[in-house]
């Protein structure tokens, strides 16, 4: 019952934190078109065009961050129809229809499993992903940001009652996942590899029959 408990003790509706973060919470779904329009008008504007890998890469993530949001809000949008999850905000007096995460109900009309806000801000680790893409380094201030707008939104959504914490984490999980398979699949963020290729054993000390001799000498 720790879904109850948190509801219960952090339902305040018609705040104005909820509300906020409710209107911007889906908002990052839409970076893929705000990137794709600031870039026509970019290549508007200059005459000469001809660096292939820039416009490449530019490419590349646009049809990351559209994938992304299309198989997350796909994801989403089905398991919110097979679980058919009351919301909190919608429960009877004695909570009886309540139902644990792990368990759908089908088609009932309720969409409460799992958080499509939710999902949709874990989105906004867009801005690290091509601060890192385009510059080469990982700013931890970009990752932090993102985090924090990930909580304010999750927050904003239980305050609400529209969501439980099960909801709010699963829907998290959903676009991460989705995330993390298509960096990899467009390419953007590849299996790191070593950096040596040397083994634990050739760090190890060389010796020789009179002397000591070290893999550096």
């Amino acid at each position: 019952m720790t879904d109850l408990f948190f509801s219960e003790l952090a339902y305040a509706p018609g705040s104005g934190f909820g509300a906020f973060f409710t209107a911007v919470g889906e908002c990052p779904a839409l970076f893929p078109a705000v990137y794709a329009a600031v870039y026509a008008v970019l290549l508007l504007f200059r005459r000469r065009n001809t660096d292939k890998d820039r416009r490449k890469k530019a490419v590349t993530f646009f049809v990351y961050m559209l994938f992304a949001v299309a198989v997350t809000a796909a994801v989403v949008m089905i398991l919110k129809h097979l679980w058919g999850r009351v919301r909190f905000s919608d429960l009877d007096a004695d909570k009886a229809g309540f139902t644990p995460w792990y368990l759908p109900r089908g088609f009932t009309g309720a969409e409460s499993f799992p958080s499509g806000h939710a999902a949709m801000s874990a989105l906004s680790f867009f801005v690290s992903d091509g601060i890192e893409y385009f510059t080469g380094k990982r700013y931890r201030f970009a990752d932090v940001l993102c985090s924090a707008f990930v909580v304010m939104v999750c927050a904003a959504r239980l305050t609400e009652g529209a969501h439980y914490v099960s909801d709010l984490a699963a829907g998290v999980f959903i676009a991460l996942t989705a995330r993390s398979i298509l960096l990899r699949l467009t390419g953007i963020r590849s299996v790191k590899k070593k950096k040596s290729g040397k083994t634990f054993d050739d760090k190890l000390p060389l010796r020789t029959a009179g002397s000591e001799l070290t893999a550096s000498e």
